[in-house]
């Protein structure tokens, strides 16, 4: 028999240790550390009622997390973003407990509809999915990796690193005009990179003439030293092939410089359709990452 209770801020150390050991083993994510965690849990729209813990005789042993998403104009429902539990081996029961319990805590919320995440490189998510009754809706992303060790650097010199000194003003024109960020989500990225240097493993740069023809972050993953993550690598121009290739390589130097062993990537949205040319700048791709949905 399992007890679900909603978030107490002591719950966050025990959240990261289970998440962790899990998501290690997940490609293409990781568990955010108790720091963001904290950060992330402390914001003035936060519902503690929207986070689920399973315990056992008073020990935590899973949890799942949820999040109502706000209605836009002409919406009719209420929808919520509701992960799969993660569980202790040997506790596998308290996954239904979870969700049980999740199903009717955002029904009484207001929720009509939820939509969960689920992959066949994700534990047993795929089964959940079948399990739940949910149905397909898109694609999220693709994972890639490459094992650093195993990859040749070529050249780069096209490429340096980022310095906010001089590449200010043109990195913003980029964001803001060609990659369409909000003002406040450029001004949110920017600020937690600018408060958060531990985090990034690299940050490279193609500049011609004072405009950006490239752009590549990588950070750690969940705070793993051993692994980074990098979104689809911009590029721009008549030669953004080669461009996108020069960044990947410069990418790996930094990774191989600071110990990283595992570079992954993350293509979404329009970025699907570059799976094929960085399969043949050697990234291996996994099963896709799905959005399924269902009424509660």
């Amino acid at each position: 028999m399992y007890e679900i209770r909603t978030f107490q801020k002591e719950y966050l150390e025990k959240q990261f240790e289970i998440g962790n050991k899990i998501l290690s083993e997940w490609p293409g994510t990781g568990q955010t550390s108790v720091e963001n965690l904290t950060h992330l849990y402390s914001g003035v729209n936060f519902d503690p009622e929207t986070k689920f813990y399973a315990f056992q005789d008073d020990e935590m042993v899973g949890f799942q997390t949820a999040t109502i998403k706000p209605r836009k104009e002409g919406d009719e429902i209420t929808r919520a973003n509701l992960e799969f539990p993660l569980v202790k081996s040997g506790h596998e029961a308290a996954i239904d407990a979870l969700m049980k319990f999740s199903f009717k805590k955002l029904k009484e919320k207001g929720v009509s509809k939820v939509q969960s995440r689920g992959c066949q490189l994700w534990g047993e998510t795929m089964k959940m999915v079948e399990k739940y009754e949910y149905e397909y809706k898109r694609t999220l992303n693709l994972s890639g990796t490459i094992t650093v060790s195993e990859f040749q650097v070529e050249d780069h010199a096209q490429v340096r690193a980022y310095n906010e000194e001089t590449d200010y003003d043109s990195m913003r024109k980029m964001y803001l005009e060609v990659m369409k960020l909000s003002e406040k989500q450029l001004d949110n990225q920017l600020k937690f990179l600018k408060d958060n240097p531990h985090v990034v493993v690299s940050w490279n740069v193609v500049i011609q003439d004072g405009e950006i023809l490239g752009n590549t972050i990588v950070t750690y993953l969940g705070g793993d030293q051993t692994k980074g993550i990098m979104a689809n690598i911009f590029a721009q121009g008549d030669d953004e092939k080669n461009v996108r290739k020069q960044l990947l390589h410069a990418n790996i130097e930094s990774c191989k410089a600071k110990g990283v062993e595992e570079l992954n990537i993350i293509l979404f949205g329009q970025y699907l359709e570059k799976q094929k040319e960085y399969e043949n700048l050697g990234m291996v791709f996994n099963a896709p990452l799905d959005l399924y949905h269902r009424d509660i």
